[in-house]
């Protein structure tokens, strides 16, 4: 498989998130900060900034008349075209190959230990790496409980986890799209077991989100709204395989605790877990 991969401009970006000053004035940012990151060759050159939605006007106030005067008068002034990458990839071709460095991320300078220990970026992170042991144990339980009951229905059960993104999406109903998948052989049973153990593994996926990792503290809404992710994934689960997933899951998450509070991930797991148990 590949991929089209734009790289920013780690410099340009860095200067229009982070320095105020730099975006007084889009006319002098173009001028002063733009225009030397071009070559004067002929070949087509994209130069990419990245940068948070809500810096303009709420990180910094009146920037997103910086950004509207930047992208409708600034650049074109200049001679440069706003673009994006579908549209520069609609006009121009791809020369260049990369292979993509593993364990590495743009947010920490110690590889990706940020999301599953210690490390300097972040004091304080002694409860990360038992969140990643026991999200990582619940996944093994949801990966299980779907192969044994949808491995028996579905003859690719992990492609169609993939697919499961059109009902997502509002593309299909979980009714038709089931029916794509097995037909009309399915009982009613068959069909809620299904839905339960495909919703499982969103909520599996969702477990994983990258801030519940990003960061100083457990006691945050991130860590804890991936605790109930995966409470809900097990309780979805247990609906259909009828073993105890709990047990073990809950054990897993009492190794997490938050230095600062004292907030226990086995509280937070447990609490959200009755709480599905018990809605109407």
């Amino acid at each position: 498989r590949s991929i089209a991969v734009f790289f920013y401009d780690s410099g340009l970006s860095s200067e229009i998130s982070f320095d105020p000053a730099a975006t007084l004035n889009a006319d002098g940012f173009v001028q002063r900060s733009v225009h030397p990151r071009f070559s004067t060759g002929d070949a087509p050159e994209l130069i990419m900034l990245a940068s948070d939605g809500e810096l303009y006007g709420h990180h910094q106030a009146f920037r997103e008349k910086f950004l509207a005067r930047l992208l409708e008068t600034s650049l074109q002034a200049e001679g440069y075209e706003p673009s994006f990458p579908a549209l520069w990839l609609s006009r121009n071709e791809i020369h260049d190959t990369i292979t993509i460095k593993e364990n590495t991320s743009w947010s920490c300078h110690h590889g990706v230990q940020r999301w599953k220990g210690e490390c300097g970026c972040t004091e304080g992170g002694s409860w990360k790496a038992p969140l990643r042991q026991a999200i990582n144990t619940v996944a093994d339980q949801i990966d299980s409980a779907f192969e044994e009951y949808a491995g028996k229905i579905i003859n690719d059960p992990w492609r169609a986890v993939e697919e499961y993104a059109r009902v997502m999406l509002d593309q299909i109903s979980a009714d038709s799209w089931l029916t794509e998948q097995c037909g009309d052989r399915l009982n009613l049973e068959q069909k809620l077991h299904l839905k339960s153990l495909f919703e499982a593994q969103v909520e599996r996926q969702k477990m994983f989100t990258s801030c519940g990792w990003f960061f100083e503290d457990f006691d945050r809404i991130e860590p804890r709204n991936n605790v109930i992710y995966a409470a809900h994934a097990v309780w979805l689960a247990e609906r259909v395989c009828r073993q105890d997933l709990y047990s073990e899951a809950i054990r897993a998450f009492g190794e997490v605790c938050s230095p600062r509070t004292g907030l226990k991930g086995d509280d937070v797991f447990s609490g959200a877990y009755y709480r599905f148990s018990h809605r109407s």
